[in-house]
Order: C-alpha cells, then sequence, then structure tokens
C-alpha cells in the first residue's frame, strides 16, 4: 500500500495595508505639509502685510508733502477746534481741544497752479446771497456717514436752532476711518462758541437749499489721502457732544434716528459724538515760560513767535473786557490760550520773584476789581504779531472835539497882537501848562513854552478814556510815561472856513530848548522816571503865534479853532519803590509751526475689554505705519 503525502493549504498573501498603517502614513504626510505649507502661509501673510505697509507708509508720504504744500501757502489758519463740556453754570464749562483737524485758507491759483498775485483767497457764493471763503480741511471719518440732527436746546446745544451733523457710521474691512483732505466753509457758531466746517444742503428735501441748511462736517468735495480697504485710523477716544462724557477707545453708535441712552456712559449721552484720534494729530508749536523782550520805547512787549491760538484778540481788547466781559470768551483751555504772566522785582532785592499778575488765575465768577486794581496792568495782547501790551494810550485823540487837549481861547484881529488864554474848564489834567512869565505883550510867549505830562493828576477824575482813575489810592505814584511814545499835533481852523488843519510835531534829540525847529519838541523825564516835560521853543511855543508864524498870514486872520492835542502811553508794570520794570512771561501755541503726526493699522476689527460697557477697545494688529514732521506756515493772515 503505497501512503499518500500530507495535503499543505497554501496561506493567501495580503493585499492592503492596516488601518493603524493607514493612520500612521497620514499622520506623516500631515505633519510634512504643515512643515512645508505654514511658513509658505506665513510668508505670503508677510508679503501681504509687507505691501499694506508699504502702501501705507507711500501714501502718508505724499500726504506730509501735499499738507507741507498747503500750509506755506496758506493765508489763514484756524485754531483748532475747542469742544466746550457743557455745565449748569456756563462760566465752569470745561473744555477738549480737537488737534485730529486742522483747517486753512489757500490762496486762489492761476490755470497753471500758482497762486494769484497778489495774493486772494478763493471766495464762492453761498445761500443767503454773500460770498465766503473757500476752506480746506484735513479730517478723519469713515467712508460711509450718516446725517445726525441735533436739537436745539441740548446742554451742549443750549441755542434755538437744531443743528446737522455728518457722522461716521459703524466701521468695517470696506468702511474703515480715513484721512481726507476736504473743501467747504468754515463760519462762526455762536451757541458752540467756535468754527464750524461744512456746506449748505437740502437738509428739508424742499428742492432749495436756505442760509440756515447749514450742515457741520460735510464737505463740498473731499479727496481720500489714506487707502479705503486695508488700512484704519484708530480711534483713541469718544466724546459726546451733549454731557460732556469722554472714554477712552471707540464707542459705537447706533444708526437710527432714535439714538439709545446707556446709563455707564452717563445721562444725556446721544449720538452727537466727537471721535478723536492720537494718530492723525496736528497740533501747533506751544511755547512754555517764554520772557518777553521790551521794546526800545517801552511800549510793547515781544514774543519770538506770533500766531497765536486759543482766544484771539486783535490787541484791544483788555483781560476785564475778555474774563468778565459779554458775551462769555473766558475758558479754562489753558492748552490753547496764551497765559499771561509778570513778574516783580521784591523790595528786598532779591529778584523777580513776586507774582504780580497770572491770567490763568482770574476767575470769571470773582468779582471784577475796579478800574485802579494794579495787578491786572490794563494788559492786552495781539494774536497776530504776538505782543502784549501793558497800559494804555492817553487819551486817543480826534480832530476837534473828542477829549480835544490843550484849548486856546479865541481872540479877533491879528494873534501876534492878541492875547490868547487857555479855555476855561480844561479837559486834560494830566497836562500841566508851564509859563515862564505872565504874558501881558506881543513880546512875551503868549502859549506855555512846555508842559508836565503827569498821569496821576486825573485820578479822581472819572472820564471814560482814563484807565488810570482813581477808586481812592493816592498814596503813591504807580503809573510811569514813556517818553518816545508822546505824540504832539497842533490843530487850527480860520473862522469862516470848514478845513481844520492838523500838524504833528517830532521829538528831537537835542537838549536845548533854543535849538528847536517850529514843530519840535524835547521829552525830558523827572527824575521818579514817571512823570515827563516837554519843551517847545520858547520863541515859538506850540500856540496860535506859531501858527501865524508858519502861515504869515499877516494881519487881520481870526482863529475860531486853535488847540494843542497830546497823547502818549502810561504803563503800570514796574516796581514803584525800586522803578523797576516787570518781566512779562508768555506760554502760548503759535500756528506758524505744526508738529504732524499720521499713523495707520492694519485693518483689524475692536475688541470688547469690558461687557458691561459699550467701549471698544482700539487694539490693532498687523502692519504699522507712522510719520512725524515738523511743518512750517507762513500763515500771512495770523
Amino acid at each position: 500500500m503505497v501512503a499518500k503525502a500530507p495535503i499543505c493549504l497554501r496561506q493567501g498573501r495580503r493585499s492592503g495595508f492596516t488601518l493603524i498603517e493607514v493612520l500612521v502614513v497620514l499622520g506623516i504626510l500631515v505633519i510634512l505639509f504643515a512643515l512645508l505649507f505654514v511658513p509658505m502661509t506665513s510668508s505670503l501673510s508677510m508679503v501681504s502685510s509687507g505691501r499694506t505697509q508699504a502702501d501705507m507708509q507711500q501714501r502718508l508720504r505724499l500726504t506730509m508733502e501735499q499738507l507741507q504744500r498747503d500750509l506755506s501757502e496758506a493765508t489763514y489758519v484756524y485754531p483748532p477746534e475747542v469742544i466746550r463740556i457743557p455745565s449748569a453754570t456756563p462760566q465752569q464749562n470745561g473744555f477738549l481741544v480737537n488737534y485730529s483737524t486742522l483747517s486753512m485758507i489757500l490762496p486762489a491759483k492761476d490755470s497753471s497752479g500758482q497762486p494769484l498775485e497778489p495774493l486772494q483767497a478763493d471766495w464762492q457764493s453761498v445761500p443767503g446771497g454773500t460770498k465766503m471763503q473757500l476752506v480746506t480741511r484735513y479730517a478723519v471719518h469713515t467712508a460711509t456717514t450718516i446725517t445726525r440732527k441735533w436739537a436745539a436746546g441740548s446742554p451742549g446745544n443750549p441755542g434755538g436752532n437744531d443743528k446737522y451733523f455728518q457722522v461716521s457710521t459703524s466701521p468695517g474691512p470696506e468702511n474703515a476711518f480715513q484721512l481726507y483732505r476736504q473743501q467747504g466753509f468754515m463760519r462762526w457758531d455762536d451757541d458752540l462758541q467756535t468754527y464750524t466746517f461744512g456746506s449748505w444742503t437740502d437738509l428739508n428735501a424742499d428742492g432749495v437749499v436756505s442760509a440756515n441748511e447749514f450742515q457741520i462736517d460735510r464737505p463740498l468735495a473731499e479727496n481720500s489721502q489714506t487707502a479705503r480697504i486695508g488700512s484704519d485710523v484708530v480711534v483713541s477716544k469718544t466724546v459726546c457732544r451733549d454731557n460732556g462724557q469722554a472714554v477712552d477707545g471707540y464707542v459705537p453708535v447706533d444708526d437710527a434716528a432714535v439714538p439709545p441712552v446707556d446709563p455707564a456712559l452717563g445721562a444725556g449721552w446721544t449720538a452727537q459724538v466727537v471721535y478723536l484720534f492720537d494718530n492723525m494729530n496736528f497740533q501747533p508749536l506751544r511755547v512754555a515760560e517764554e520772557q518777553m523782550a521790551m521794546s526800545a520805547d517801552g511800549s510793547v512787549y515781544r514774543a519770538s513767535r506770533g500766531g497765536w491760538l486759543g482766544l484771539l484778540n486783535d490787541g484791544t481788547k483788555r483781560i476785564v473786557d475778555l474774563v468778565w466781559g459779554a458775551p462769555l470768551q473766558w475758558i479754562n483751555s489753558s492748552e490753547l490760550r496764551p497765559r499771561i504772566f509778570v513778574r516783580r522785582w521784591t523790595g528786598a532785592g532779591s529778584g523777580y520773584l513776586l507774582t504780580e499778575m497770572d491770567t490763568d488765575a482770574l476767575d470769571p465768577n470773582s468779582a471784577q476789581p475796579d478800574a485802579d486794581t494794579n495787578n491786572l496792568l490794563t494788559l492786552r495782547w495781539n494774536s497776530q504779531t504776538g505782543t502784549v501790551l501793558v497800559g494804555d494810550v492817553m487819551p486817543v485823540p480826534d480832530q476837534i472835539n473828542n477829549n480835544p487837549g490843550v484849548m486856546f481861547g479865541t481872540a479877533s484881529g491879528d494873534p501876534g497882537a492878541a492875547f490868547w488864554p487857555l479855555a476855561a474848564g480844561q479837559p486834560r489834567a494830566d497836562l500841566l501848562p508851564e509859563w515862564p512869565v505872565t504874558p501881558n505883550s506881543a513880546m512875551d510867549a503868549r502859549a506855555p513854552v512846555g508842559y508836565v505830562i503827569d498821569p496821576w493828576q486825573v485820578e479822581g477824575i472819572n472820564q471814560p478814556w482814563n484807565p488810570y482813575r482813581s477808586q481812592g489810592q493816592a498814596s503813591a505814584r504807580d503809573v510811569k510815561v514813556m517818553p518816545e511814545t508822546i505824540r504832539i499835533w497842533l490843530v487850527w481852523r480860520e473862522a469862516g472856513k470848514s478845513q481844520t488843519t492838523r500838524k504833528e510835531f517830532s521829538l528831537s534829540s537835542s537838549v536845548d530848548p533854543q535849538q528847536l525847529g517850529a514843530y519840535q519838541f524835547l521829552a525830558t523825564p523827572f527824575d521818579d522816571g514817571k512823570r515827563v516835560e516837554i519843551k517847545f521853543n520858547p520863541g515859538l511855543p506850540a500856540g496860535p503865534d506859531l501858527i501865524a508864524s508858519q502861515l504869515a498870514a499877516g494881519t487881520g486872520m481870526t482863529l475860531d479853532i486853535c488847540q494843542i492835542q497830546v497823547t502818549y502811553q502810561a504803563r503800570r508794570n514796574f516796581d514803584p519803590a525800586t522803578g523797576n520794570d516787570d518781566q512779562i512771561m508768555v506760554s502760548y501755541s503759535s500756528a506758524s509751526l505744526y508738529s504732524v503726526a499720521l499713523g495707520l493699522s492694519e485693518y483689524s476689527p475692536y475688541e470688547i475689554f469690558d461687557t458691561t460697557k459699550p467701549y471698544l477697545r482700539p487694539f490693532k494688529t498687523g502692519a504699522q505705519a507712522l510719520l512725524s514732521a515738523r511743518v512750517a506756515t507762513a500763515n500771512m493772515g495770523r
């Protein structure tokens, strides 16, 4: 029997991968792709961010160049907007200066883009039949805006007229805050007590644009200086015009007709908000505690720069007029307005340590000082020239009647033989005539050969033109006359004629009165440094005889008017005990130089950092572009 071989069953070969193997391979592939594509994605993001940053930097450079051209040609630069923070007492209103806008008047240009000569503004007709100067403004807002009504009678708008604003809508990737160069009009607003920029539009949709349909912040035309997509100007502060609340960051405003009121922001918070931007900042140069230089004649003190901003003054308004006058103009905006303080030499001779006056210490709620109070010094300033005047001209003369000076009585016949006495009731008690002898013949001088100017003599005379009228002080002379400011005129008119002749004298450097010409005079201070003696040639003193000799009129001329007018400047900013002049220090913001900061960020949404309040944090990531410079301006209208 043949044995059979055992039957072997062949095992089948595997035809695929196990699940574990597949997962391992996929994991390896994921790691490999991650190692490959993450740097690639990051590189692409960096390239995109770099392109955005390069674009922002290029736009900022072009904007700075345009801004420098505008400021160098500007005939007038407006002060920054002062946002008033309302209070129950108007004198206690606060303030917030908006440095995020810059407004100026540029000259009209010819077809080649060159300013017309002589320089002139571009005037355009506006509703109401008038013309206004076209204003160029740099400002920030979103690409999409809406019109909001600000009802009259609210704390921030106490007047009787509704106001309309163009306000920014909620920002987004394609609606970010951007810088614009705008054209429009600037007009003074009595309710807001500031200049407002805007234009006229048909607000009531009746087809007619009337003079009262002025929309604030709405330009006639504008050009975006920064890209509308990709970049953003970060909101640093939100301010409510109605209740004065200001918070850091961005507060969204409901676009609905009736805005919500958030108790966390304070009662009265409305959609009438102002957004401020630290990265778009146009701040005028601030000069701190500069000692002013006194002019040679002592009549004026001058700062190194003019164009003072804040509370503008053409040199005619005194401190008392601004602080206690109406309408109220004195606001606590020391950040902008000039601060002037006077330092006096101490009696002990230890230096200028006594603060005689400080404008920042004046309170409109306190009682107005009387006219003889020394610490106000009759001070005023000129914003355009950057000068301070201490004292006043006494008096301001006119042709005939107002503060006429020294009057001579009338006489008929030949003035060379008649006696010309001083007219009775002389109004100028500060001019004391000096007679060498009592005139009683044609050989004697029939007019004083000189006068003593003594402002103290008018103390107690309640003349409106006299800034030194007394309220009971009579213990010391604290008024100083500056000889170089004295001006003298001889005024006359022949009887029967309507024309009045006015001849001015000139100050001579001679020391001998006999050497003086017919229309010359000497001015000699007294030893006390306060009074001044003026002298004429004793042979031809200022009076009727001088007129007759100069005209060679002969006999028979009759004068019905003959007078001497004298003006001079007197001041009190000196130490009466030592005679040392005070030092005048000033801090001011000048429109002659601006510190400009331009900044952009790559757009990213604002973040909520307090869930109980609707504040949004201006936290931005991505590319940043910053540019700053000091830009000079001619500001010829400052």
